[in-house]
């Protein structure tokens, strides 16, 4: 199994209970979780998301967010532009994030 594949899976098992894996509903705790996790892979599994999802959601060819950045406005497009940190959302908003984050990075490595 590809670390790709390892990763989809990961996310398709937290994505119905993440509070069982990060073990609280901060959306930040979930970044890192799947960083970390990408990070201990042999392949750049996730490097190319930030620049899919500058296109594909935002139309553009260029952004100064990070993909967690980018996910939060995507998630509370109601909000002020700009820096959405997680300990300005409720617990209800932050697992939002997180399933949003879940579903747009299942798309990805669908792709």
């Amino acid at each position: 199994m590809s670390d790709k594949q390892k990763l989809k899976k990961l996310i398709e098992y937290m994505k119905p209970r993440p509070l069982m894996y990060l073990g609280n509903s901060f959306y930040s705790g979930m970044v890192s979780y799947i960083n970390g996790f990408a990070a201990a892979c042999d392949e750049d599994i996730i490097g190319n998301f930030r620049k899919w999802l500058v296109k594909t959601r935002f139309n553009c060819e260029e952004s100064n967010f990070s993909w967690c950045g980018l996910v939060l406005m995507l998630a509370f497009p109601h909000k002020k532009k700009g820096y959405i940190h997680d300990s300005d959302l409720s617990e209800e908003e932050n697992l939002h994030a997180m399933q949003v984050a879940f579903s747009l990075l299942l798309e990805f490595l669908e792709q």
